[in-house]
C-alpha cells in the first residue's frame, strides 16, 4: 500500500525549511519528489502561512491612509501668505514665498486676492444674501398660501425681502394680488 502524501502539508513543510522559497521553486523540488502541484496552490500555501504567522486572517485586511493632520486656523500656508502681504502691500509671488516661506500656490492665491481686491469674495457674499432672501420669501409666500398669514403681513414680508428696491416691490405686490385671487377662484 502507497502511503499518500498531502501536497499542502508537504508545502508547508518545505517553505518552512527555506521559507523564502518563490512558488515557482517549489514546483520544481516537488516534481523532483514525484509530487505534482500547480504554483497556484504553492502560492495560496505560502499566502495563508504568512498571514497565520502574522496573527491575521487569511484575507489580508486593506491598510487605511493615515489622515495628514492639518495645522491649526491661521497657521497655515495660506494665513502666512496672507499676513505677508499684509505686511508688503507690493509683494510679488516670488518674494512672499522666500519671506513666508510658504508653497508657491499658496503665495499665488494670496496674491491674486489682494490683486483683485477680495472680488469674488463680495460676489460671492452677495451670491449668499440673494439666495437667502429668495429662501425666505418663498417661505413667507408658501405660509400665506396655507393661511397662516394674513396679507398685509406676507405683502411686508415681501416687501422686507427686496429691501426697497421699487421694481422688485412693485413685482412682488403683482405677485401677491395674483395669489389673491387664484386663492379666492
Amino acid at each position: 500500500m502507497v502511503a499518500t502524501v498531502n501536497k499542502s502539508e508537504r508545502i508547508r513543510q518545505m517553505l518552512e525549511a527555506n521559507p523564502g522559497a518563490m512558488p515557482s521553486q517549489i514546483v520544481e523540488q516537488m516534481k523532483a519528489e514525484g509530487i505534482k502541484i500547480t504554483s497556484s496552490l504553492a502560492s495560496v500555501v505560502k499566502t495563508k502561512m504568512n498571514h497565520d504567522r502574522k496573527g491575521t486572517t487569511a484575507r489580508a485586511t486593506p491598510t487605511l491612509r493615515k489622515k495628514t493632520k492639518r495645522p491649526p486656523k491661521g497657521q497655515g500656508d495660506h494665513a502666512k501668505a496672507n499676513a505677508y502681504l499684509r505686511e508688503h502691500p507690493g509683494a510679488t509671488a516670488q518674494e512672499i514665498i522666500e519671506g513666508a516661506g510658504v508653497k508657491p500656490q499658496a503665495a499665488y492665491n494670496a496674491r491674486t486676492y489682494a490683486k483683485n481686491n477680495g472680488a469674488h469674495a463680495r460676489k460671492m457674499d452677495l451670491q449668499r444674501k440673494r439666495r437667502k432672501y429668495t429662501r425666505r420669501a418663498k417661505q413667507r409666500a408658501g405660509a400665506f398660501l396655507n393661511g397662516e398669514m394674513t396679507a398685509l403681513h406676507a405683502a411686508a414680508a415681501l416687501l422686507a425681502s427686496v429691501h426697497g428696491n421699487v421694481d422688485h416691490a412693485t413685482e412682488a405686490l403683482d405677485a401677491v394680488h395674483q395669489i389673491r385671487e387664484t386663492v379666492a377662484d
